[in-house]
């Protein structure tokens, strides 16, 4: 080239006089290498299902999700929607680290332009021209492992050109710039279904029991499409292969094809892809900690956990094991932010939301639970726990709260059970196998209660023998909510075979064995047997007194029984005249919101009406009405006893018409609440019909 004077043939230039630095050539002018077909676009996989997203069409589209969610499978729809558009530049990036992104940039720019250029002076090249061209490109970052990793390194969309970034990390980083974040989540029970019938189209009998599959798979588009394909290979049923899914003893490596029979488009198991995310998140601060906190969340309820729970001084003790102070609230809380932004875990702190406000994937919990000892997983299923019981509320009421306590209390059992030895059993029970007993029975589910202490009797008895005391006490609960249920005689047989095994192993004036004796009235009570029941009483109250004094709890449950059976037998005055004396105390001793006052409150109203104040028991039990509400929840069996108790007396006032209506609606609620064959509901039918009588008879 001479002076102001170009030789040869040439795209387009421009002279600049002299020209210091180097010289960066955009446009049309890079052409040669157009179009452009870089990196292998994944295939759809078999049995594929359009995902409904909005946002695909922005010009930077970031899809986020969790493992096995299919962020790779829209994009690579959006990528083969823009080959059949004739794009000029379809670029398909493996960005799982910086240096792969920039050592793809290096090869793109030597296609694109020709010529081969140093790592950042190829990155510049790249971004400047996907800037300036004119020609129509789509550039995928696919599987980002964090956006400090691809930082500087996102083209911007432009009037002809799109981004599309994969990643699993959740990061308030990916908004702005005009980017749209998509969040990839799970199939509907619809994609979920049709997915496995594409699979099984030639084998519908084989999607028996497919349904069932779909909520136990949790509808992760991953693993609907794994089992799909060893259905279809294993000539098994939805059914069958449910069965195997649900073996304690299975691994995941197990119910998927093997990497050489893997159909087209389907990655294997995830659970490597989910431990590496949850070492990035351990990695990030505070550093340490959201490794041990997911290991503890795989043993609670996928479908939700409480916030609360973050809080629970003995995770906090676990999670601080090893370092040099104690981890604050705050901290754990971050932690589990960190999961969230690994999309490992869901997270909603919400108010209202509180109570299931972390949710985990119930194959991310299994995947994470095979990763660790069986030895480090018992130790994270007592954390758990002890966990669950430092937050149980000692007043069980029917919340959300307690429901969702008792739903991660049953999961946490059914791991331990599928260990060996069963982590929650040593020289003793553990707390929480108790609490759950009681608490599914004071909320009124008297079966359930009576269902899974029968199972829990057993395995007391296999596990610690027949004269545990934990046994024993645990028989004993068996058969007060057997006899709650309706099963009078059944409960009394137990009881009194409780009775003599505490005797002998506790001794008679053991706390313990007195509670077995005050049930054996009680059920005698109520199978007509009341010979002796009045002495029988006042000797146990005489012998609490004794051995516990008389401010104890037990002791005022005594006092209560008496005055009931006093009343009962037609002392009205004096039954009226003891419960108010009771409750006087049981305010003193266990407060005015203490369940046993409440108790007391609603007798001494009952034995008003009976000794014919029924003005002054409507009233009492308006009053208590709206503090059980408060203290219990409005679907509280005791906060129902009262409606009914209200509705009673004041039909016995004169208001047929309120009693009926009252009844109706506690019989609605009770079929709700309880169940149609409790033994309440079956009370609350019966009244139904006698003042639906004296409705019509008074008309």
């Amino acid at each position: 080239m001479d002076a102001d004077r170009i030789v040869g043939g040439v795209g387009k230039a421009v002279q600049a006089g002299v020209v210091h630095g180097g010289i960066h050539i955009h446009g049309e002018s890079a052409g040669s290498g157009l179009p452009c077909r870089f990196g292998q676009v994944p295939l759809r996989a078999e049995a594929y299902q359009e995902r409904a997203l909005s946002g695909l069409d922005a010009g930077c589209v970031v899809l986020v999700g969790m493992g096995g969610a299919g962020k790779t499978q829209v994009a690579a729809g959006v990528a083969q929607g823009a080959r059949e558009a004739g794009v000029g530049v379809l670029a398909w990036v493996n960005a799982g680290s910086r240096e792969q992104v920039v050592s793809a940039y290096m090869a793109l720019a030597a296609r694109i332009g020709g010529v081969e250029r140093e790592p950042e002076e190829a990155v510049d090249w790249v971004l400047g021209w996907l800037d300036s061209t004119s020609e129509s490109w789509l550039v995928v970052l696919d599987d980002v492992g964090s956006p400090a990793d691809v930082r500087g390194l996102v083209p911007a969309g432009t009037a002809t050109g799109r981004v599309v970034v994969t990643t699993r990390e959740r990061s308030s980083v990916w908004r702005g710039q005009g980017r749209s974040v998509v969040q990839v989540g799970l199939f509907t029970e619809e994609q979920a279904r049709e997915c496995l019938g594409r699979w099984l189209v030639d084998q519908p009998r084989l999607l028996d029991g497919v349904d069932e599959l779909i909520g136990e798979l949790e509808r992760l588009p991953l693993a609907v499409g794994q089992a799909g394909a060893y259905l279809s290979e294993q000539e098994m049923s939805c059914s069958e292969y449910l069965e195997r899914f649900r073996e304690r003893d299975g691994r995941l490596s197990e119910l998927f094809p093997d990497g050489e029979r893997l159909p087209v488009g389907l990655d294997r198991v995830v659970a490597v892809t989910w431990s590496m995310s949850v070492g990035r998140a351990d990695e990030q601060e505070p550093a340490g900690l959201a490794g041990p906190l997911m290991h503890v969340l795989s043993v609670l309820d996928s479908h939700g956990i409480p916030m609360r729970l973050l809080g629970a001084w003995p995770l906090v003790q676990y999670l601080s094991t090893g370092r040099d102070a104690l981890v604050g609230e705050r901290d754990v809380l971050d932690a589990a932010r960190c999961l969230a932004r690994m999309n490992l875990i869901g997270l909603d702190g919400r108010p209202g939301f509180e109570a299931t406000g972390i949710r985990v994937h119930a194959l991310v919990q299994r995947a994470t639970r095979e990763l660790v000892s069986v030895d480090r997983l018992a130790v994270q299923v007592r954390v758990a726990a002890d966990a669950l019981s430092a937050v149980w509320p000692r007043v069980e009421s029917t919340s959300v709260f307690t429901e969702v306590l008792r739903a991660n209390a049953m999961a946490v059992i059914g791991v331990a059970e599928g260990l060996a030895p069963d982590p929650l059993w040593g020289a003793d029970g553990h707390a929480m196998l108790f609490t759950v007993g009681h608490s599914w029975g004071s909320v009124g589910q008297v079966g359930v209660a009576r269902d899974y202490l029968a199972r829990l009797s057993e395995r007391s008895v296999r596990i610690l023998g027949v004269d545990h005391p934990d046994t024993l006490a645990i028989r004993h609960n068996a058969a007060h909510w057997r006899g709650r249920a309706g099963d009078f005689a059944g409960a009394l047989d137990e009881a009194q075979s409780v009775l003599v095994d505490r005797s002998r192993v506790l001794g008679a004036d053991h706390p313990d064995t007195l509670i077995t004796r005050n049930s054996i009235v009680r059920w005698r009570r109520l199978l007509g047997d009341i010979g002796g029941g009045l002495a029988e009483l006042q000797r146990i109250l005489a012998d609490r007194e004794r051995v516990l004094g008389p401010d104890h709890p037990d002791t005022l449950v005594s006092r209560n029984n008496i005055a009931s059976w006093r009343g009962r037998s037609g002392d009205v005055m004096g039954a009226l005249a003891d419960f108010r004396a009771l409750l006087a105390d049981r305010e003193r001793v266990l407060g005015p919101d203490h369940p046993g006052t409440l108790t007391a409150r609603s007798n001494v109203a009952s034995w008003r009406g009976r000794s014919g104040d029924v003005a002054g028991a409507v009233a009492d039990l308006s009053v208590l009405l709206v503090d059980r509400s408060r203290v219990l929840g409005v679907d509280h069996p005791s906060t129902l006893v009262t409606r009914s108790n209200l509705a009673h007396w004041l039909g016995e006032g004169g208001d047929a018409v309120g009693a009926l209506a009252g009844f109706r609606a506690v019989l609605a609620d009770r079929e709700r609440v309880l169940g149609v064959d409790h033994p309440d509901t079956v009370r609350s039918r019966r009244s139904v019909v006698y003042w639906e009588v004296m409705v019509e008879e008074g008309e």
